[in-house]
């Protein structure tokens, strides 16, 4: 009967992933539960961690899986599912019994990453911003000198369109450096998760 209320609050809080990999999951650990013979909540919360702490380690198991195909495949995942993958390792590690030296580690690798990231990312921002008030300067000036001299005048609108352009570029490439550290940030959690989860196992033999 305990083991029937923790299945059903694990089922609860398994509601936002596909049903097969929800019905994987249930019956996995219902027949881990049986064949343990655990007596009570207590002990299988022991070994497993609450229901919502084992959903968080399903869900993120199944995403990093998810990833692995994907990679088989050919197939890159995108900006948002890295963030996504990152966000539930990170949930799944605290939710594990070694969270508090991996958090440490985590923490601190975040921290690291984060912050050249922000300091990167600020002063493309202040560039930018730098670059479109000249440009404006340029175009108003340009403008305001096509009836005295034109070629001047055009020659400060073409230089105004080449600055738009360069940012267009600027933009792109910091998107694109922005996806490739987020992938290999969350290739990092990644390896973290896998080696606490490796750990942990270690640990329990």
């Amino acid at each position: 009967m305990n083991s029937e209320v923790y299945i059903n609050s694990l089922k609860k809080s398994l509601s936002k992933v596909s049903e097969d990999e929800k019905n994987d999951a249930i019956e996995f650990y219902s027949e881990y539960i049986q064949d343990a013979g655990f007596e009570n909540i207590s002990d299988i919360e022991k070994e497993l961690g609450t229901p919502k702490q084992l959903a968080r380690k399903i869900i993120a198991d199944n995403a990093i899986k998810n990833d692995d195909i994907k990679s088989k495949k050919g197939e890159r995942s995108g900006m948002f599912e890295n963030t996504k993958t990152i966000w539930l390792v990170i949930l799944a590690i605290l939710a594990t019994p070694v969270a508090i030296p991996v958090l440490i580690i985590i923490l601190a690798l975040m921290i690291g990453m984060f912050a050249a990231l922000f300091g990167f990312i600020v002063s493309i921002i202040c560039l930018i911003i730098v670059g479109v008030i000249f440009t404006g300067v340029i175009f108003i000036f340009g403008v305001s000198l096509i009836g005295t001299k034109s070629l001047f005048g055009l020659g400060l609108i073409g230089l105004g369109f080449a600055i738009i352009g360069l940012t267009i570029v600027i933009f792109s490439g910091l998107y694109l450096f922005i996806s490739w550290l987020i992938q290999v940030i969350a290739q990092a959690f990644r390896n973290i998760y896998e080696k606490s989860n490796k750990s942990q196992h270690e640990s329990e033999d």
